[in-house]
């Protein structure tokens, strides 16, 4: 019974092992377009590698603009 329960135990680490690692390449940022103004900061980059292209947002906080407080979304799409 100890070795049913032990084996229960492990089933879940064993079947959510990482398999390979996901190379980390090198790859420039490539501008889409920018909008600064004295009040403003937006700018939209990608990168494109394997069939796959990230884009990354920033900009900056609103409400304190006083400050330099720049957010950034990143999110990908596949081809």
């Amino acid at each position: 019974m100890k070795k049913i329960l032990l084996l229960l135990l492990l089933i879940p680490f064993i079947g959510f092992s990482q398999v390979g690692k996901k190379q980390i390449v090198d790859v420039k940022w490539t501008k889409v377009g920018k909008l600064t103004n004295p009040y403003k900061y937006v700018e939209l980059e990608y990168k494109e590698y394997d069939g796959e292209r990230t884009y990354q947002l920033s900009f900056q906080n609103m409400e304190y603009t006083q400050i330099t407080d720049i957010a950034t979304v990143t999110f990908t799409s596949w081809r």
